[in-house]
This record gives structure tokens, sequence and C-alpha cells, in this order.
């Protein structure tokens, strides 16, 4: 095995790969089992059983073949981020298309990886380790620079709740208005402790200070 070099000793990450390429998904598998902080917890050769598998096993990150026979990548990506919003999809495939795959990330994939890198063994790992510290990849080239700011929407999204969210929209609106933290919990119907205890929630999750890093984040990610 080999062993987690620049990895948190204590960090495990289990993985469900997806794939109706025998061979290419054998391929995978071998490099995968050679590093001791990655656990394969299921394989599916069809999206069907790969959503099965998701349910049953709840893993940190699903790898998801694009091109598939049946369920296609994209619609699967969808149903898998309808059933577990926060696991990490990593998107693998042969097709370098700009186009194409920027509907995966639309979609909610987090990171795109051809399969003629996955052969490169440490990169291909790292991708894996670094899409649980919220750091994605896609393929070199101009073409995907505009896909980056939409990973960072999903990153924001997904690591928000439902209040969370509404409470950031409404800072952003309100602050932007003059008003204060008063006049949002009052346009909320809220009281002010919770609505105080929402942002301090938002706060530590997207690791920003205070309400105005928090404020300056939100107008940067979603401009009006």
């Amino acid at each position: 095995m080999v062993g987690r070099k620049g990895c948190d000793p204590m960090t495990e990450i289990s993985l469900i790969l997806i794939d109706d390429d025998d061979v290419g998904r054998f391929g995978i598998k071998k490099i995968l089992e050679q590093y001791d902080d990655i656990t394969i917890a299921g394989e599916a050769k069809n999206g069907e059983s790969g959503l099965t598998l998701i349910e049953k096993e709840k893993p940190d990150v699903a790898l998801v073949d694009f091109n598939m026979t049946g369920l296609h990548g994209l619609t699967l990506i969808q149903k898998i981020k309808a059933i577990n919003p926060t696991i990490k999809i990593i998107t693998i495939t042969i097709e370098n298309n700009p186009y194409l795959l920027s509907r995966a990330i639309e979609a909610g994939s987090e990171s795109i990886l051809l399969k003629s890198d996955t052969n490169k063994g440490a990169n291909f790992i790292e991708v894996i380790r670094d899409i649980l510290k919220k750091k994605y990849h896609l393929p070199k080239g101009d073409a995907y620079s505009i896909n980056k700011a939409t990973l960072e929407r999903n990153a924001f999204t997904i690591a928000l709740n439902k209040t969370e969210l509404q409470a950031v929209a409404t800072l952003a609106n309100q602050e932007s208005k003059g008003n204060s933290i008063e006049e949002i919990a009052v346009v909320l119907g809220k009281k002010l402790g919770s609505i105080r205890n929402t942002l301090r929630s938002a706060r530590k999750k997207l690791n920003v200070k205070n309400n105005n890093e928090l404020n300056q984040l939100y107008k940067k990610l979603f401009p009006e």
C-alpha cells in the first residue's frame, strides 16, 4: 500500500466508482487500491446500480463516467445530488468537450478528470483528496475557466442549508440598502438571536471572519 503523503492521517475517503467500461473500471480500481486512505465502498457498471449503492453506502465521493449507456452521466449526476446533496462528484470522461462537460458542472459535479489522467496515479489521487478540501479540478485550457465560477457557486450553495442561504441572501440585499441586522431579522420574521446564530453558522461553514466578508463573498458569486 502507498502511504498518505501530505495527507491528514485521520482522513479516510470512501468512494463509489460508476463506469460501464469494465476494463477502465478495473484499471481505476487497481490504482485506487494502492492508497490506504481511499476505501472503495462499491463499484457499478451502470447508473441505476450506482444510485442504489450511493443510497446504501453514503460515500464521500462518487467517480462517475460521463458517457454511459442507459442512465447517462449527466442525468446520473443530477439524481445523485438529489438524494445526497453533500456527496462530492468527480466526472471522468474520454471526451474533452468543454461545452458538454460544463453541463456536468452545472448539474453538480465538483471536478472533471479526463480518463487519460487517471493513469497518472499520484495526480489522480490528489484530485480525490482535494475535493474534500473544496479544491476542485478542471482540465487545462481557457475553455474551462468560465466554469470556475459555477464550481464556486455550487460549493457555496451546497455548504449552507436553506435557512442559512436565505439569511445570507437577505443580508446582501438589505445591507446594500443600509439596513441593520435588526432590520434583516424583521424582514425574515425571525428573532435577532436566531439570525445572528444562523449567520454565525454560515460564516463558520464558509470560513469567513465576519458579516462583511460573508456579504462580499455572496455578491462576488451572485452578482446582480
